[in-house]
């Protein structure tokens, strides 16, 4: 499920939540997934694809072990060029004050269609007078 399609009210806490910050939060997830298409899956693609030459071309233990460090050389290239992503995620998700357990809960009620309060819940929980 793409962070996009939350709004704040899948959230417990989300009536605290600034509406700039939590537009920031869901800009950076979408970058987060976008670059993951676009730079994590194709450096992993292509540590697959050399490790299988260097298999297939040197052949034995030697072409084995080079394709095997293949493999995580494109595991790592494609953390490197994801770190940014995730650091922006990580950096929204923490000034938003979300736990773990409220992006759980919060993907939840946005499959179910539901939501975790709405302005009725607010005026009710202020003494009724929609304050």
């Amino acid at each position: 499920m793409s962070a996009i399609q939350l709004k704040r009210e899948h959230f417990t806490n989300g009536r605290n939540f600034s509406a700039e910050d939590f537009d920031h939060y869901l800009q950076a997830s979408h970058d987060y997934a976008k670059a993951l298409y676009t730079k994590y899956i194709p450096s992993l693609a292509g540590g697959l694809l050399v490790s299988f030459l260097f298999s297939r071309g040197v052949g034995g233990a030697i072409g084995n072990l080079i394709a095997v460090a293949c493999i995580f050389a494109g595991l790592i290239i494609g953390g490197v060029l994801t770190k940014p992503y995730t650091s922006d995620v990580q950096r929204a998700i923490t000034k938003l004050g979300v736990t773990a357990k409220d992006a759980a809960a919060a993907r939840k009620h946005a499959k179910a269609g539901t939501f975790a309060w709405t302005e009725s819940t607010q005026a009710s929980e202020n003494g009724g007078n929609g304050q």
